[in-house]
């Protein structure tokens, strides 16, 4: 049963696009921040990997400084120059930062994190979801994103993709991409600095802060089951996943708040992306030809603090389950493990969203509750010795998995299809 509930830290590790046609119009309306969600039984559970993915983040790591800066209401901060250990001047890469028009504060909050670092940052008025009209959706996103996203996962996809071709219509060699929830590690730009003296050649891009799959040495195989569940994984340069003291190669890494992208990168994005299909990072960091890298030490997060109960009604209980199933089922640990200090934000994040028949609504499918169902009817299978009960459960996480990978592009056939045939072995060979 220990492993039962083990299973359950798992679940919540799995989550975040379709054919890929047609290249959107130049939409420019404000962004939606999007956040980007596994189980092991024996023999016939192995292939139960959790249901849902998005809930992880980067690992915090704040501390205060008086601001070196001055700060305008809607522009930029001021930056004095970077200068290396050697006293060689070095410039910061312009960084983007994503802001919707209709969140001011968020852009204030924000500007006080910069203005702490002393990082000029330019603000990017990121695509607002849920202002595209369905005329508008058409041009930009793909039949199944218009079906089984929310209009801010379509928002947040477009945000980082015009930034992309700000890139290739400028030419910009290099920017550093934030979203206005960001938090910087002190020392930003010296370590970013130092960071960017390390990528290989071939680097396309670097992720400056990320969640899930982000061990940078050697993925432990439990952590694997969140790739397993949305695809994508990437295999390890070595015995170890490092190409040098300071970058590595991610497993599965998910997260858009903080990245570094070439030229180059951008090129490849724009093209192999043209239309908005899932949760952008889900779907960019899975590109298989994306030269794509990491920080071991990760110089940027997420602010998880406002993050509210899960309902209104109700919240003592829901703290009080929420707080048994991040300690006992371990859950705690594997969310840190993977990024993640908050497990009411990962408990919110959705995996796709179910369409209202004429209402053109969306409901959103979120990681945490879809999950408990899952792990209630396992434990209900294993007390009742029920082998229908765990095939029901078997194809019930399959599915759920299966819609993630098929948005994200990550083969979801052959998954769901030995879904299915373990289901079928439990039922005809279990006694």
């Amino acid at each position: 049963m220990s492993f039962l509930f083990k299973a359950f830290g798992l679940a919540f590790l799995a989550a975040r696009a379709p054919p890929r046609t047609r290249a959107p119009s130049s939409l420019h309306v404000g962004h939606e921040p999007q956040v980007s969600q596994p189980f092991a039984g024996d023999a016939a559970l192995s292939l139960c990997a959790g249901l849902a993915g998005g809930g992880l983040a980067a690992i915090s790591s704040r501390s205060r400084r008086q601001p070196k800066a001055l700060v305008s209401k809607r522009g930029k901060c001021v930056r004095p120059a970077e200068t290396s250990s050697k006293g060689t001047t070095k410039a910061v890469p312009k960084v983007l930062v994503v802001n919707l028009d209709r969140s001011p504060q968020r852009w204030e909050s924000a500007q006080v994190e910069f203005a702490r670092e002393g990082l000029q940052v330019e603000r990017f008025s990121g695509t607002d979801g849920k202002a595209l009209k369905p005329e508008e959706l058409k041009k930009v996103a793909t039949f199944s994103a218009r079906w089984l996203c929310t209009k801010g996962m379509i928002g947040c996809f477009l945000s980082h993709r015009r930034i992309w071709q700000k890139m290739v219509s400028e030419k910009l060699p290099a920017v550093v991409v934030l979203e206005d929830d960001v938090r910087l590690v002190e020392g930003f730009s010296d370590k970013l600095l130092k960071l960017m003296d390390e990528l290989p050649a071939d680097w396309e891009v670097c992720l400056l802060g990320a969640i899930g799959n982000i061990n940078p040495d050697v993925e432990p195989f439990h952590m694997k089951l969140y790739s397993f569940c949305v695809g994508g994984g990437r295999p390890s340069p070595g015995k170890t996943r490092r190409v040098s003291d300071n970058v590595f190669v991610p497993h599965r890494p998910a997260g858009t708040h903080a990245y570094l992208v070439s030229l180059k990168g951008a090129e490849r994005l724009v093209k192999e992306l043209p239309l908005a299909c899932y949760h952008v990072d889900l779907t960019a960091w899975s590109l298989p030809n994306l030269k794509l890298y990491a920080a071991v030490n990760q110089i940027a997060t997420q602010d998880f603090e406002a993050a509210s109960t899960v309902s209104k009604s109700g919240a003592a209980m829901t703290s009080r389950f929420l707080q048994w199933a991040w300690t006992v089922s371990g859950l705690g640990a594997m969310g840190k493990a993977g990024g993640v200090p908050n497990l009411e934000w990962a408990w919110k994040a959705a995996m796709f969203a179910i369409p209202v028949p004429f209402t053109g609504k969306r409901i959103a499918v979120e990681t945490g509750p879809t999950s408990c169902l899952w792990v209630i009817g396992l434990i209900l299978a294993a007390v009742w010795r029920s082998k229908t009960l765990l095939a029901v459960c078997i194809i019930y996480q399959g599915l759920g998995a299966t819609i993630c990978r098929y948005l994200a592009g990550t083969h979801p056939t052959r998954f769901f299809l030995g879904h299915l045939l373990v289901a079928g072995a439990v039922v005809a060979y279990l006694p």
